[in-house]
């Protein structure tokens, strides 16, 4: 059902490859995080309705995240380097939240 809303939504603006190349991708992606959550100490139970789930821990939120996340991206600039004023940052939670962003890139590459 995702996959025709999304079809539709996209028809005219894709070509039908381009279209038929995402639902792969996303597919893919799907699957190996569904898995790859389970973890490797024990057996893979395939679970398709929830690992299809628009909403929590699962590949597709996952991705539909990072595709909103990228889009605000593109609509709102990025600021120049050293304009970044850290002393709007006035709750702890804020700060601690910023900390550990910086951690992000790094577990990145260690998991690759």
């Amino acid at each position: 059902m995702m996959i025709s809303f999304h079809q539709r939504s996209v028809r005219g603006i894709w070509t039908e490859e381009e279209i038929q190349e995402a639902i792969h991708a996303v597919s893919i992606g799907t699957i190996k995080y569904g898995m790859l959550k389970q973890g490797s100490s024990h057996a893979i139970e395939f679970d398709l309705d929830e690992w299809t789930n628009m909403s929590g821990n699962t590949g597709p939120y996952l991705m539909y995240q990072y595709t909103r996340i990228a889009s605000i991206g593109r609509v709102v600039p990025w600021p120049e380097e050293g304009e970044v004023d850290y002393s709007l940052l006035t709750h702890e939670k804020e700060r601690f939240i910023l900390g550990q962003i910086t951690h992000f890139w790094p577990v990145v590459e260690e998991c690759s």
